[in-house]
């Protein structure tokens, strides 16, 4: 099984009333963004990660985020996001058989679920 991760992050909170990308907001002492992060970055099952972002705030991303995190140019919407990241996943030698989607503003995610995730897509195929 050969499974990577697209994180959506190119959304600008602007119904939290936020200029700026509220990933990047402190959860204690961390952004919330490297709570998704940790957690993919940590788990066996997933080879790689593809980080949406906004143009705006690429630079801001470019200096935090570990290297190995592939950033991929944000959509207007989510899903021109995660259709700019499916484009770029397809480039992957060999092509990834799985693709885990997490909005990245839901900083408690486990590695529990993404084991559940991973076996349901590989038992029913999808």
């Amino acid at each position: 099984m050969d499974a990577v991760a697209v994180i959506v992050a190119a959304g600008q909170g602007t119904r939290m009333g936020e200029e700026h990308n509220k990933l990047l907001l402190p959860l204690g002492t961390r952004t919330i963004l490297e709570f998704s992060l940790e957690l993919f970055l940590k788990h066996t099952g997933i080879r790689k990660i593809f980080l949406t972002v906004a143009s705006l705030d690429r630079s801001v991303f470019e200096t935090i985020i570990p290297k190995e995190v592939v950033l991929v140019e944000g959509g207007k919407r989510r899903q021109d996001s995660v259709h700019n990241a499916l484009l770029r996943v397809l480039q992957e030698k060999p092509v990834p058989e799985i693709v885990l989607v997490h909005d990245g503003a839901r900083p408690f995610c486990s590695a529990e679920l993404i084991d559940r995730i991973l076996a349901a897509a590989i038992e029913h195929g999808a």
